[in-house]
């Protein structure tokens, strides 16, 4: 699975279109699917009028995305200075907290990407 981390602004989605038809046609060539996600990142928590644009011009474009999308949270910008992702942090901050949640909703969105049997069965 390719997956592409995004801003929503207009180069990043531009690269990530363009990184996706190239593995459209490499799949083609091959004859095997390559699968490939956008992942958007530092969506403002706000979640203002021209990011709410973006995600719509995202669909029109019919390139997939995942669900699951990463708010600008302190918990993130911490990583770089604790080397720990936020699962090892105060989880009683409510910005840990939430970070928590999204990474693990974009954990099962990929295992059910890579795994959709597995993750069938269990359910």
């Amino acid at each position: 699975m390719t997956i592409s981390p995004a801003k929503l602004s207009e180069p990043d989605i531009v690269e990530a279109v363009k990184l996706s038809r190239e593995l459209a046609d490499l799949s083609n060539a091959i004859g095997k699917p390559i699968p490939h996600r956008l992942l958007i990142n530092e969506v403002s928590p706000l979640f203002p009028t021209y990011q709410r644009a973006a995600i719509a011009d995202i669909a029109r474009s019919g390139m997939q995305r995942f669900d699951t999308m990463l708010t600008e949270r302190a918990a993130y910008a911490e990583i770089f200075m604790s080397g720990n992702p936020p699962h090892y942090a105060d989880q009683s901050r409510d910005p840990v907290r939430k970070a928590v949640v999204e990474l693990d909703m974009l954990a099962r969105e990929v295992c059910d990407l890579l795994f959709p049997a597995q993750h069938k069965e269990a359910a």
